[in-house]
């Protein structure tokens, strides 16, 4: 999170680039760097007035667990256990920081033509003091709490009548690329190579049938690694 490397079958390395270009910035947590990136590229859109797409990857909340020690310190009355406060103040850091995008887009008239979407992209580790209760099992795991992912829409774009609403339809990660492409009005050109189906009347008007337009959900097509006796599911 601070010192930026990459350590993996006795190679090491610094691991952060700009586009292709290596760059070094020790020292500054990894949470406040994406997001600052983040707003310096929503100005240039702003001043701009060009549509924007942002995939914003941060590396929280993941192992190692770090985070700036006075963030850590808030928890000290509240949690006894040293990871679990580190992993709170982790949180905490992005929370705050998707919440100064947010501010941004708001005060530059930018949040209303904005659908701001955030998620997870698995379960959490249970042996690095994640929980994912009441979900059972864990990330690269089978069960519920591995392979079952939350988050939420929101922005202008989404309807008031939708927000704060739950979506309870089956959907998986394949499906933005379709949904996002039918919010906008891109056709795309050959859909049936696609994996993904489009959600948008799920998310923007509401679920009518929880199994439309997908009704199953295929876990770990490529089991790389696996020495089990069932390394994929389907749901």
């Amino acid at each position: 999170y601070y010192f930026h490397n990459r350590s993996y079958d006795s190679v090491h390395g610094m691991d952060l680039r700009n586009d292709t270009t290596p760059i070094v910035m020790d020292d500054e947590y990894s949470t406040w760097m994406y997001a600052n990136q983040t707003l310096r590229l929503l100005q240039r859109y702003r001043e701009s007035q060009q549509s924007f797409f942002i995939y914003l990857s941060f590396q929280a909340v993941h192992t190692p667990l770090e985070a700036p020690q006075y963030v850590i310190d808030e928890f000290n009355q509240s949690i006894a256990d040293i990871s679990r406060r580190t992993l709170a103040a982790m949180l905490t850091v992005l929370d705050d920081s998707i919440g100064k995008i947010v501010e941004y887009l708001q005060d530059s008239n930018m949040w209303d033509n904005t659908l701001l979407i955030v998620q997870t992209d698995n379960g959490g580790p249970v042996e690095s003091s994640n929980s994912n209760f009441p979900l059972r099992g864990s990330k690269t795991t089978l069960w519920e709490g591995g392979v079952k992912g939350i988050g939420f829409v929101t922005g202008g774009v989404l309807p008031a009548q939708r927000q704060g609403q739950s979506m309870d339809a089956l959907m998986h990660v394949s499906d933005w690329l379709p949904t996002l492409c039918d919010i906008v009005g891109v056709q795309m050109s050959n859909q049936t190579l696609l994996d993904g189906y489009s959600q948008k009347e799920n998310i923007l008007v509401g679920v009518k049938d929880a199994y439309q337009p997908r009704s199953e959900i295929l876990h770990n097509i490529d089991p790389v690694g696996c020495t089990l006796q069932v390394c994929g599911a389907i749901r």
